[in-house]
């Protein structure tokens, strides 16, 4: 909070912006759409609500996950899936798996097994990128990703900020590694900073307002899964 304040007061101080401030374009992203856990009957009517998103994520269990995506992908033909375990499956469970996520069109799969597991991905290329999430909060955790995950997820909630973020999405993507921008729960406010470092993303994963009863005014603008920063200066930046 103190990282993100002190991005604020220097654009604010300079009569600029945070997006030039940290050299990237101000821009709409495509953002995916949470489905969270839930039972398994529930999902084709979770996706179908949000069919017309274009990028959903779906989070599921070690317990009937193809079932829980073959709904997901009854319900919403035409999305693209990123499919997120929260670390719960088993390296064998995952290398079963992957093959069958493919066909259904999932383009990442995000932490799906425990972290301190990562050594049995040694020598195995999985037909769906594979992303760290938990497993990387700085620069200095990379190593352990290496030829074991293509991407990695950055939430500056645990990275210690926008300044933080910037430097190790800018450190993995010179390694190599894919890059992916996701949030906790929060408001448009707290999502801000986020917005200038998804303009060096692949993926976008910040839909935190979305699931808040209420948002802070004026928020984040969502429009056909693609969420724009508002630009003016009573949010932020």
């Amino acid at each position: 909070a103190v990282d993100a304040a002190l991005w604020d007061l220097e654009a604010k101080r300079g009569g600029t912006s945070a997006f030039a401030l940290a050299g990237v374009a101000a821009r709409p992203v495509l953002s995916a759409r949470t489905i969270g856990i839930r039972p398994l009957a529930a999902y084709r009517e979770a996706a179908a609500r949000l069919a017309s998103w274009p990028l959903l994520k779906v989070k599921v269990g070690a317990e009937n996950p193809l079932a829980a995506l073959k709904a997901v992908r009854a319900g919403a033909p035409a999305a693209r899936l990123i499919v997120d375990p929260n670390q719960s499956w088993s390296v064998a469970q995952l290398r079963d798996l992957a093959p069958r996520l493919a066909d259904l069109g999932t383009v990442l799969i995000e932490q799906p097994i425990a972290v301190g597991d990562e050594a049995g991905l040694d020598g195995w290329v999985s037909p769906v990128p594979l992303c760290a999430d938990e497993l990387i909060d700085q620069a200095a955790d990379l190593p352990k990703a290496r030829a074991r995950f293509q991407a990695i997820n950055i939430k500056l909630d645990k990275s210690g900020g926008l300044t933080a973020g910037l430097a190790l999405a800018r450190q993995a993507r010179a390694e190599g590694f894919g890059l992916m921008v996701g949030c906790m729960g929060g408001s448009s406010l707290s999502m801000a900073p986020a917005m200038v470092l998804a303009q060096l993303c692949d993926f976008v994963d910040l839909d935190g307002p979305l699931l808040q009863a209420d948002d802070i005014r004026p928020g984040f603008a969502y429009a056909n899964g693609c969420v724009a920063h508002p630009l003016i200066p009573e949010l932020w930046g």
